[in-house]
């Protein structure tokens, strides 16, 4: 699992169930959320953790892959720098 910096910075998470609830709430109810923006997060959870629960759900240890921001700052500025084995595996086009 590459994780980028330490890996303790909280982010947020969203299952597709959620947002679709969110969604299906915000359509209810438009003036709650007229000229605002949102974030529909499901939990707010650091990289460090989540390798923490997939070993934990798992039973398996996840080799966790430390990227230094140094690293993913040139990364954004040069996508053809990201590693073959991420682009191959990748849902996401890179």
């Amino acid at each position: 699992m590459y994780i980028l910096g330490n890996g303790d910075v909280k982010v947020d998470w969203s299952s597709i169930s959620d947002i679709g609830n969110f969604i299906a709430a915000t359509l209810a109810r438009p003036q709650d959320s007229k000229n605002k923006t949102l974030n529909f997060p499901s939990d707010t959870v650091s990289q460090n953790r989540i390798a923490e629960m997939l070993e934990e759900y798992s039973g398996k240890k996840v080799e966790r892959v430390y990227v230094p921001m140094e690293e993913v700052h040139r990364v954004v500025e040069d996508p053809s720098l990201v590693p073959k084995e991420v682009t191959e595996s990748s849902k996401i086009p890179v």
